[in-house]
């Protein structure tokens, strides 16, 4: 059996449609037919992100909330989009925002209030040191929560922080807001060029508020 509609439906039309003239109006009319299938396939083929076009499988990811990442293989990304309910399973926690991050291309940490500062481990786990200098005494409300974001950066160089403004800032707010719970508040974003600028870090000493002075640390509205 012929695998298109122009093959096929030039061995069935009678003999006056296989003629000159006939022929060519039947390859026409069939070429319409069998443009209409390969567009369906490819319908039907974007709807799994295994075998979905190049051009498809960023839809699919913002289906389920998980843009690429920088530099990220698309075999790689297909097989993330595929995994997308083990991911969304830490919606809602420090786990979830900080793997998004690093995705992302972001080393960060998660500083909650009373509940300690969150790193992410090389095998995706979280580890949780009870720190109190990452907020004022004053604040009490165990719900918010800072990000911190340290070196490298995807933007490059010392001093080139994009502004609290900036798409970049408003990506990963973005990010946060769809991660977190629905009970937490985002306090502010701190950027610190300086690895060493937050209280505590070694080398340092106390400082005047919630970093060492205003080195290196710019600071995203939430």
């Amino acid at each position: 059996m012929a695998k298109d509609y122009k093959n096929y439906a030039q061995s069935k039309v009678p003999g006056w449609l296989q003629q000159a003239y006939g022929a060519a109006w039947v390859q026409a009319v069939a070429d319409v037919a069998d443009s209409l299938l390969t567009r369906i396939k490819a319908a039907v083929k974007s709807r799994f992100v295994g075998i979905a076009p190049p051009d498809a499988v960023p839809q699919i990811g913002a289906d389920r909330n998980l843009p690429r990442g920088p530099g990220e293989a698309l075999a790689d990304y297909r097989a993330r989009i595929a995994d997308a309910w083990s991911a969304w399973v830490f919606a809602g926690t420090p786990r979830g925002i900080l793997s998004q991050l690093k995705i992302l291309g972001y080393t960060a940490q998660l500083a909650q209030v009373r509940g300690g500062l969150y790193t992410l481990n090389g095998d995706g786990s979280v580890s949780s040191e009870g720190v109190t200098w990452v907020f004022e005494p004053t604040d009490t409300f165990w719900s918010k929560f800072q990000v911190i974001i340290e070196p490298p950066f995807p933007w490059g160089a010392y001093g080139s922080t994009p502004a609290s403004s900036s798409d970049t800032a408003e990506t990963i707010r973005r990010l946060i807001r769809q991660w977190k719970s629905a009970y937490s508040t985002l306090v502010d974003i701190r950027v610190a060029e300086d690895a060493g600028a937050f209280w505590g870090a070694e080398g340092h000493t106390w400082g005047d508020g919630h970093h060492w002075g205003d080195k290196g640390v710019t600071v995203w509205s939430p």
